[in-house]
């Protein structure tokens, strides 16, 4: 199409057009012509979803100018000032600036995300004191640096919520985060139909929060992580911790729930546990035990288990880098890959699911699993010939053998997981190469999704040791 044509596009098209284009090729567009421009400006891509990494001043001045553009439309705003040693974090005229607009403009905004260091919080408490008529979101985190040791409990009793949050206006909010905010006895009535919320902290000042069930009256979902000590809600309290249907909770909350697995609602997440924690879990446990582990090239392990106390739901998550360790003779440690090797836990695992590269490279790892039925097999990273790599890797396609094996005499069912472009045959050489890792019984179900008739496939092929 040549450039007069383009030119004559008309303002639909031409809208249509932007509709895929980002925001930094539209800022390009503005300057083909004033007809061109007004478009840019009045487009959703230009000022609905505002996101502001704030670390120099041309940032600042770009992110002014698309919130101006928003008028009194419903907008998405995140500002970050991630980087407190910044020039435009630390000189009041440029963080008052962009703080004093999103407060003018609080009347339309549907979602805010304001993250700063602590001196910042006299203006961030400033934009969240404004009613919010259409906000259904609220995210305010301050920046600490852990194991501060300039931090004192008296800076952070400065970071308490106020009383009056968003004027005691915010009939749509249905999401509220904190991040290093303290938080009053009080609620604040416009908590009152928060369905979701997370109060986290990241410095090691014990905080003590106030009995949650009843500060979020109406909250299903609820995050809690840091050094926290939480009020005990009496005798006479209606509304307990069963009311939180799914608790997620990191790092030394952990330690403040572990004292009764069986309580404080029906699906709990530990995030970031040690050994004190999975050994004296892993006791109690008495559901079924599934593991999730994964492994990357890039030295990152996760591993994911999950089981039942008295029917209710809880799992266990963490992720290391530590993963090339040495082994640690008590079996559990921070080196997460140790966990494989400890008996008491793994010889009671009946579902594994892993990634390839786990399973080519740290199969040693893992101790007899007498329990185990059925590992899933995950294949493909991000579209490249994940099942050519996993050969590779394998050994299969230069004749090298896969040394240590997976004990597993119980497993029943194989399945493979893969990108469904690729052709059956090399399907088909995965599938043998990882029934190679296993010590299993022959007469072993495998099946294969993802491509195109893979199950029929597979069922036919017959894996004979």
């Amino acid at each position: 199409m040549s450039t007069s044509a383009t030119m004559d596009l008309v303002d639909d098209i031409l809208s249509e057009v932007y509709d895929h284009i980002d925001i930094y090729d539209l800022v390009r567009l503005r300057v083909v012509s004033r007809r061109w421009d007004a478009i840019v400006m009045d487009h959703p891509n230009y000022w609905r979803d505002l996101f502001l990494r704030a670390r120099r001043p041309g940032a600042i001045s770009f992110f002014l100018l698309r919130l101006s553009a928003s008028r009194q439309r419903p907008v998405d705003v995140c500002v970050s000032f991630d980087d407190e040693e910044a020039a435009v974090a630390q000189l009041s005229e440029h963080y008052s600036a962009v703080y004093h607009a999103i407060h003018s403009h609080m009347g339309h905004i549907e979602s805010l995300h304001l993250h700063g260091p602590v001196h910042h919080h006299p203006d961030i408490f400033a934009v969240i004191r404004h009613a919010a008529p259409l906000l259904k979101t609220l995210d305010i985190n301050f920046f600490v640096r852990p194991r501060s040791e300039s931090l004192q409990q008296q800076d952070i009793s400065r970071l308490t919520l106020p009383d009056d949050l968003l004027a005691n206006c915010a009939p749509l909010l249905r999401t509220f985060g904190l991040h290093n905010v303290t938080v009053g006895a009080r609620t604040p009535p416009c908590i009152a139909h928060v369905t979701t919320a997370s109060i986290t902290h990241s410095h090691d000042i014990y905080i003590e929060l106030p009995y949650l069930p009843t500060w979020f009256p109406s909250a299903t979902t609820l995050t809690i992580a840091g050094n926290i000590v939480i009020a005990s809600g009496g005798p006479t309290v209606e509304r307990t911790w069963n009311a939180i249907v799914d608790l997620t909770l990191h790092g030394a909350a952990v330690r403040w729930h572990m004292r009764s697995l069986a309580s404080y609602g029906p699906r709990i997440t530990y995030f970031d546990w040690d050994l004190q924690i999975l050994e004296h879990a892993h006791q109690r446990l008495r559901g079924t035990l599934a593991l999730d582990v994964d492994a990357t090239r890039v030295g990152w392990i996760r591993a994911y288990f999950e089981s039942t106390v008295d029917g209710l739901r809880r799992s266990f998550r963490k992720q290391t880098g530590a993963w090339s360790g040495v082994r640690n003779p008590r079996g559990v440690t921070y080196d997460l890959p140790n966990i494989l090797s400890y008996r008491p836990l793994m010889e009671r695992v009946v579902f594994l699911s892993c990634t390839q590269h786990l399973l080519t490279h740290l199969t040693y790892r893992f101790t007899p699993m007498a329990a185990l039925k059925v590992v899933v097999v995950v294949i493909g990273v991000r579209g490249r010939d994940s099942i050519s790599e996993f050969l590779l890797d394998a050994g299969v396609q230069d004749g090298r053998t896969q040394k240590a094996r997976l004990v597993c005499p119980g497993l029943e069912s194989l399945v493979i997981r893969g990108d469904t472009t690729k052709v059956q045959e090399s399907a088909k050489d995965a599938a043998r190469a990882i029934v190679e890792m296993l010590d299993c019984p022959a007469s072993l179900s495998v099946a294969y999704e993802g491509l195109e008739a893979g199950r029929a496939v597979l069922a036919t092929m017959g894996f004979n040791k």
